[in-house]
């Protein structure tokens, strides 16, 4: 394990391509300014899960593989963040063999905490709509946009508007006693860890300490939250460059 400040690197002229797991409502509006800085130097192929609600991380790790296998060896590289880096790990854990680098963002080895059981139980209650919407936001202000710049939580918290409940319930439903700390030793790729100073989830001590059992894996701190990729399109950009550069050793 090798932990490293965060830094710009100097871009290279590459453009792989990287198959990458988005959030908790399945699109990945959190990519735009990431995605802009990376236009012409590597390609975000986005794998989206928008409307499914009763499914289960191996369900959706199996559909990131077969994305993969129609990559060459050497070049199946995927990425995730918060929620999609479950996705993501899971892809690596169930398939290691179609998975040759794996960049993992402000997400989470074990149940984090319990934020997602209570914004989880909010979800599910039978209230009204604009009522359980209007908690569901609150909690998620609380624990996802902690430190981020105001309009960055605006932005991010657009998304409570749109997702389904009863959907976002069946996704936390998923890391209910999820761990797959036991595994991690097992992953032989070049991981990427990014977390956030300031993020009260995969900032967590516990999280940060068990990535450390991996390997081949550089773990970064970054001044941010949880909302990573928005708060810092930038540097996210050049740490996912730099990842990719390992992966090529």
């Amino acid at each position: 394990m090798f932990v490293r400040p965060a830094t710009h690197d100097a871009c290279v002229l590459i453009k792989p391509r990287v198959l990458y797991c988005p959030g908790l409502d399945g699109y990945a509006h959190e990519l735009q300014g990431v995605s802009e800085t990376l236009r012409g130097k590597l390609v975000l192929d986005i794998l989206e899960y928008p409307e499914v609600a009763h499914t289960d991380f191996q369900h959706l790790a199996d559909a990131a593989a077969e994305r993969l296998k129609a990559r060459p060896k050497g070049k199946r590289l995927i990425a995730g963040c918060s929620f999609g880096g479950a996705v993501a790990l899971t892809t690596a854990l169930d398939h290691p063999d179609l998975v040759d680098g794996l960049f993992l963002g402000a997400t989470f080895n074990h149940e984090p905490a319990r934020f997602s059981s209570a914004i989880g139980r909010l979800a599910s209650r039978l209230l009204p709509e604009k009522t359980m919407r209007a908690a569901v936001k609150g909690l998620a202000a609380w624990k996802l946009t902690a430190g981020a710049a105001s309009t960055r939580r605006k932005e991010f918290l657009k998304m409570f508007d749109k997702l389904d409940m009863q959907v976002l319930a069946g996704r936390l439903e998923m890391l209910r006693k999820w761990d797959v700390r036991s595994k991690l030793k097992k992953l032989r790729m070049p991981v990427e860890v990014i977390y956030g100073l300031k993020d009260p989830i995969g900032g967590a001590k516990s999280q940060v300490t068990a990535w450390g059992m991996i390997p081949d894996c550089e773990i970064v701190a970054l001044p941010t939250g949880h909302i990573a990729a928005s708060e810092s399109p930038g540097l996210l950009a050049d740490l996912l460059l730099h990842w990719v550069r390992r992966t090529r050793r």
